[in-house]
């Protein structure tokens, strides 16, 4: 008989692998009618979900099934709450969000993360903020890392700036300040740059504490220099 060495153990693989399965359960779930005890609808679009799993995802559903009262603001209901026998469960009707929106965070919550791109990434962000969402929230943010660019740069700043967002704000502020040379001349950013506001303070804060250096974009086959552009550092 052969020996071999045993593997030494990847707590990342296997984590990975856990996750994978409680996703595909998740999943499965969906499919067995026979659980399905809670219908939301947003606009035109209905999902048959379980009480149990959306109240554990989000925060504000889950005071929303266990008080059963209907949420308002300024004597306008956002959320109608009603018994619905065809399920065996409840009924909520969602009247303010994108359905778009809205099912990418259901999808979500069930372990199905749907494409996100320029186009939703911030409306994705703000429904997970609104239905303290956690886990949605922060896998959002890392998302906008990588997608943050000058499309969007100023809609996430105004997101930011209007919840008093420091974590998505600093995603701004990072870009802004790496590219700053580019970002200075945009007539947009010459008027966020006046806006009054807390955030806006500490990004001129860091402004006043800059250097400005040169570094040079190379190949990684020949390391030719390929670009070079001013970045902006603070000391």
């Amino acid at each position: 008989m052969k020996l071999v060495h045993r593997p030494k153990y990847d707590h990342d693989r296997f984590t990975h692998m856990i996750g994978a399965s409680c996703a595909n359960t998740l999943k499965y779930m969906r499919t067995v009618s026979s659980t399905l005890d809670l219908k939301l609808t947003c606009g035109n679009k209905s999902w048959l979900v379980h009480k149990s799993i959306i109240s554990a995802a989000s925060g504000v559903f889950s005071s929303l099934l266990e008080r059963g009262f209907k949420e308002s603001q300024q004597q306008q209901e956002l959320v109608e709450i009603q018994e619905n026998p065809k399920i065996m469960g409840i009924a909520i009707e969602i009247k303010d969000d994108d359905p778009e929106i809205f099912g990418i965070m259901i999808d979500f919550i069930y372990g199905c993360q749907r494409l996100i791109n320029h186009g939703n990434i911030l409306g994705v962000y703000s429904i997970g903020k609104k239905y303290l969402i956690t886990s949605l929230v922060l896998y959002t943010l890392e998302k906008l890392r990588f997608l943050i660019d000058d499309v969007i740069l100023f809609n996430a700043v105004q997101v930011s700036i209007e919840g008093s967002d420091e974590d998505c704000f600093q995603i701004c502020a990072t870009y802004m300040l790496w590219y700053y040379e580019r970002i200075r001349t945009k007539p947009k950013y010459l008027e966020l740059i006046k806006v009054d506001h807390p955030l806006m303070d500490s990004f001129r804060a860091a402004l006043a504490q800059k250097t400005i250096i040169k570094t040079t974009t190379t190949d990684k086959k020949t390391s030719d220099p390929v670009k070079t552009h001013n970045a902006l550092w603070v000391l």
